[in-house]
C-alpha cells in the first residue's frame, strides 16, 4: 500500500484538508496521534484508514512506529505534518523513510523565531532584536534612554500569536516577563521593536528550488488586548511595483534559508522603505488559509504541498484571481456558549464563499489572546476588494454568540 504518514492534525482547517486531499490522491493514509480527543472521536476522521496512538513525538519513537507500519505492508512515501512544532520532526522522518529529501535544518531554524532572527541579522530583512537571559542584567545593559515603547515581548517557540506580547512601559515588562517565563519555560527570550507598517501574509511553495508565490493577503490586525489577525485581503494584481518588490523578497528569504523543496508563510511589514520579516513558517498557515487560497486562485494547497512531497510537480496554475476577503470573529467578553444565531443566514448571503463556526454549546470562550480566541470565519467574494470585504463583513456580523459570564 502506498502511504503517507501524518504527525498530528486539527479537527478542521487547513491540516484537516491536507488529509483529506491525500485520501484523494489515492493514497493509504496514517495519523500518529496524541490527542486524545482524536482518538475517542475516530469515527469522524473518515478519510484516516489507520490512527495509532503514541505517547511521544521523539525520532527514536516514531521511527518504531513508521517501522512496525512497513511491516505491515505500508510502502511510506512521505511522512508529513501541517502542525507547529512537527513540521522539522516530519520532515527528518520523511528523508529517513522516502526517497526525496528536505531541508531540516532550514525547518528548525524557522521553527524557532529567535534563530530566525539571529540568521537574517546581516541581511536587508532583519529586524533588530535583542535575547533576554535575566531581565535585570538585561535592563543594565539597555540603558533608560535607549529604550523605545512600545516592544514586543516573545518566545522563541511561540506559534500563533500566543506568547507573544506588547509592551508598553517598564512595569509591564516585568510582569509580563515572569509570567511568559514560567509559562513556557524558555531560558531566553527576547524583544523587538514595534514595526509601523502594512503587513503581508505570502503563502508560497518551493519545488526543486524554484519558488513560487501562490497567494499573498494583506492582513487586518486587531490591537487589543493582543496584536492577533482578524482580517485577510486577496491582493489580486501582483504585478504592480510594489508587488514586484514584495516577491521579490520572498524569493531572497528563500533563498537564504536554502529550502529547496516544501512549503511556507511568512508574515513581511513594509516600513522605513524596506521589507522587514515579522516571522516565517516552514507549512502553510493554519485556520481557514487552505480555503482562503482555493476560492482566491483555484489551487487546493495542501494537496500540491503533498505532491512536492511525492516529488511530483505541483500544478499552480492560475486562470483567473478572484477577490477575496476573510473576517474572524472574536468575542468581547469571556464566558459559557450557550448558542450560535445566525450562521445559515450568513452562508445563504451574496458572495459568501464559507462559512465557519468552531465552538459548540457550552465551549468556554475566551477574549483574543491569540489566534487559537478565533471562533468563526467567513470567506466572501466580490467585484473589487472593497466589495469582497463589505460582504464578509455583514455575514460575520449576523452571527452572534449568545454568551453567559461566568
Amino acid at each position: 500500500m502506498k502511504t503517507i504518514v501524518f504527525i498530528e492534525t486539527n479537527k478542521s482547517g487547513s491540516s484537516r484538508e491536507a488529509l483529506i486531499a491525500a485520501e484523494n490522491l489515492g493514497y493509504y493514509i496514517v495519523l500518529l496521534t496524541k490527542n486524545e480527543k482524536h482518538i475517542s472521536q475516530r469515527e469522524q476522521f473518515v478519510e484516516v484508514h489507520f490512527m495509532i496512538k503514541v505517547r511521544s513525538h521523539t525520532e527514536e519513537f516514531l521511527t518504531v512506529e513508521i517501522k512496525k507500519l512497513q511491516r505491515r505492508g505500508c510502502m511510506i512515501e512521505a511522512v508529513v505534518s501541517f502542525i507547529d512544532s512537527y513540521v522539522s520532526i516530519a520532515s527528518l522522518l520523511h528523508n529517513q523513510f522516502s526517497f526525496n529529501s528536505i531541508n531540516v535544518n532550514s525547518i528548525k531554524v524557522m521553527e524557532n523565531k529567535l534563530l530566525t532572527r539571529e540568521y537574517l541579522q546581516n541581511t536587508r530583512f532583519s529586524v533588530p532584536y535583542s535575547p533576554i537571559d535575566n531581565l535585570d542584567s538585561w535592563l543594565k545593559e539597555n540603558p533608560k534612554e535607549d529604550r523605545k515603547w512600545p516592544i514586543f515581548l516573545k518566545s522563541p517557540v511561540s506559534t500563533g500569536s500566543k506568547d507573544v506580547v506588547k509592551i508598553h512601559n517598564l512595569g509591564m515588562l516585568r510582569k509580563e516577563y515572569d509570567s511568559l517565563k514560567k509559562k513556557v519555560k524558555q531560558k531566553t527570550l527576547f524583544v523587538e521593536p514595534f514595526i509601523k507598517g502594512p503587513q503581508y501574509l505570502v503563502e508560497a511553495v518551493i519545488f526543486k528550488g524554484n519558488v513560487s508565490c501562490v497567494a499573498v493577503f494583506k492582513q487586518d490586525i486587531l490591537t487589543k488586548p493582543r496584536n492577533i489577525i482578524i482580517g485577510y485581503s486577496h491582493v489580486v494584481n501582483l504585478q504592480t511595483k510594489f508587488m514586484q518588490q514584495l516577491v521579490q523578497a520572498t524569493e531572497e528569504i528563500v533563498d537564504i534559508f536554502g529550502l529547496e523543496n516544501g512549503a511556507l508563510h511568512l508574515e513581511i511589514r513594509y516600513s522605513n522603505n524596506k521589507w522587514n520579516l515579522i516571522e516565517i513558517n516552514p507549512r502553510i498557515s493554519g485556520g481557514a488559509m487552505n480555503q482562503m487560497v482555493l476560492a482566491s486562485t483555484g489551487i487546493n494547497l495542501v494537496k500540491e504541498t503533498l505532491k512536492i512531497f511525492l516529488e511530483q510537480s505541483p500544478d499552480l496554475k492560475i486562470e483567473k484571481r478572484r477577490y477575496v476577503y476573510t473576517r474572524y470573529k472574536v468575542v468581547d467578553e469571556e464566558g459559557v456558549l450557550e448558542k450560535i444565531t445566525g450562521k445559515t443566514k450568513a452562508s445563504k448571503m451574496k458572495g459568501v464563499y464559507e462559512v465557519y463556526v468552531k465552538p459548540k454549546k457550552g465551549t468556554v470562550l475566551r477574549l483574543p489572546y491569540s489566534m487559537g480566541n478565533r471562533y468563526a470565519y467567513v470567506i466572501a467574494i466580490g467585484n473589487s476588494e472593497q466589495e469582497a470585504k463589505q460582504r464578509a463583513l455583514e455575514a460575520i456580523n449576523t452571527i452572534q454568540f449568545h454568551i453567559k459570564k461566568q
